[in-house]
């Protein structure tokens, strides 16, 4: 098919339109509202590209295998641009927002459901190895479904990772094929894949999390709700636990992929049409999958309570547990390693990133108060002021920060599960910590909360 000057000329406005879209969505400070402008824009582009598709189709009387040059940087830019906008409706949808009485519900739902539609197109695409990052919007899709905050949102959430990955695994055998080795694009297209492949793995681990953060810290709640009853604990410690399990199995591909990534691409700071992850990309699945570990840990003593074999090849659940503390330390680790090499390329650790890493020391000596965790952040400078190896000092640091929620360690009110925490530390003092510390609870605003959780506390020893 001979190009004629007017598609040229479409193929031009289209890329234009989605690079300055592209720029306005990816920026973060401060962070952009997706309007229906902006989806329109999407819609667009999406049209014309299935158009070009249709009419070659037409012409060679066979789907076109490469997509002509003119429209492969639109291609780009149009996963790009699904990716972003996917990416900004999944910060309006709110935790159990099919459950609210306020105008955060509605807002989320319609994110929610700008979400399916993004996700519907970066599927649909035609050339789909051109547009991979349009794949982003099925990871916002689970993402998106894990935020109700019920069992049907976690299994649907699980079922579109599940799918997503499969997807990946289909990209890439068709990348890796040969058919475009010989192609400029190639390189394009392999750390495409490597880095979405880094995302999907990244978000089952944050879904894997999320389920049991709500179910744990809500406990009091939804028994006192009759959503859950406290005769269900074993099953539930048994199936959130299976859960986590696969999701460190999760965030250590991604951990892999991420540290592929590094080693065989060139990165640079700012995400643009062909790269996606930044220098600092080691440290969100190194935090979530430090936070994985450290959220079963508890479950392990409660567990052998029960008989349940134990899980991999370890002979005892004592040397489970050894392994668990190993997967942690090392996850933390290249936390520190990340923010060590950026430091020295002049790449600041992110304020968010260093929180979540003061929240998994705070979590750490909790579980294992006799226990060290080594740091270089204070001889690098990067420690903003907080005693990394003092429980109190940290614990004043996130509280005057205005970052006192610790997630499952401040804020539990399952019995089994706080009992585990105490088997677990073998010596007492969680307790005191909880009842010194109520203002570091999730939900402590919340009316009745803080005589939930005192009650719920009453079963561990002072």
């Amino acid at each position: 098919m001979q190009t004629t000057s007017n598609e040229t000329a479409g193929d031009e406005q289209w890329t234009g339109r989605l690079e300055i879209l592209c720029e306005v969505l990816k920026s973060r400070s401060p962070r952009p509202e997706l309007t229906e402008v902006h989806l329109e824009t999407i819609r667009g582009a999406y049209q014309h590209v299935r158009s070009t598709f249709r009419s070659l189709a037409e012409d060679a009387g066979a789907e076109p295998l490469y997509p002509p040059d003119e429209i492969v940087r639109e291609l780009r830019l149009l996963g790009w641009a699904i990716y972003e906008a996917a990416l900004l409706a999944i910060h309006i949808v709110q935790p159990a927002f099919l459950v609210l009485l306020n105008n955060s519900r509605q807002e989320s739902i319609d994110a929610y459901n700008q979400i399916r539609e993004l996700s519907q197109l970066g599927q649909t695409l035609p050339w789909p190895e051109f547009s991979l990052r349009a794949l982003g919007a099925v990871r916002s899709q689970a993402l998106a479904h894990s935020l109700k905050d019920s069992e049907a949102g976690y299994q649907a959430a699980r079922t579109v990772h599940k799918s997503l990955e499969d997807l990946l695994q289909r990209r890439t055998d068709e990348i890796t094929s040969g058919i475009y080795s010989d192609t400029i694009h190639y390189l394009d297209l392999k750390r495409d894949v490597d880095e979405l492949a880094e995302q999907s793995f990244l978000a089952r681990t944050g879904t894997a999390c999320r389920e049991p953060e709500h179910s744990l810290c809500r406990w009091s709640e939804a028994v006192a709700a009759g959503r859950k009853d406290d005769s269900a604990q074993k099953d539930e410690l048994i199936h959130l636990a299976h859960g986590l399990r696969i999701g460190i199995i999760s965030g250590e591909r991604a951990m892999n992929r991420a540290e592929h990534i590094l080693g065989n691409y060139d990165v640079i700071a700012e995400k643009d049409a062909t790269h996606l992850l930044g220098p600092t990309m080691m440290q969100n699945p190194a935090i979530m999958t430090a936070r994985a570990h450290l959220l079963v840990l508890p479950m392990c003593p409660r567990l052998e309570s029960y008989g349940m074999p134990v899980p991999g090849r370890e002979g005892s659940w004592s040397a489970y547990i050894e392994n668990l503390v190993d997967g942690f330390t090392a996850a933390y680790a290249r936390i520190e390693s990340s923010a060590e090499m950026n430091a020295a390329n002049n790449v600041q650790l992110i304020y968010e990133h260093f929180k979540a890493l003061v929240q998994l020391r705070l979590a750490f000596f909790l579980l294992f108060p006799e226990r060290a965790l080594p740091t270089r952040l204070e001889s690098l400078g990067l420690d903003q002021g907080c005693d990394l190896n003092d429980l109190d000092s940290i614990s004043k640091w996130l509280v005057a920060h205005k970052d006192a929620d610790v997630n499952v360690i401040s804020s539990a009110t399952m019995p089994e599960y706080l009992r585990g925490i105490e088997q677990l530390r073998s010596v007492p003092g969680y307790r005191e910590w909880r009842e010194n510390w109520l203002n570091m609870d999730r939900f402590s605003s919340e009316e009745g909360r803080r005589d939930r959780v005192l009650a719920a506390l009453q079963i561990l020893s002072k």
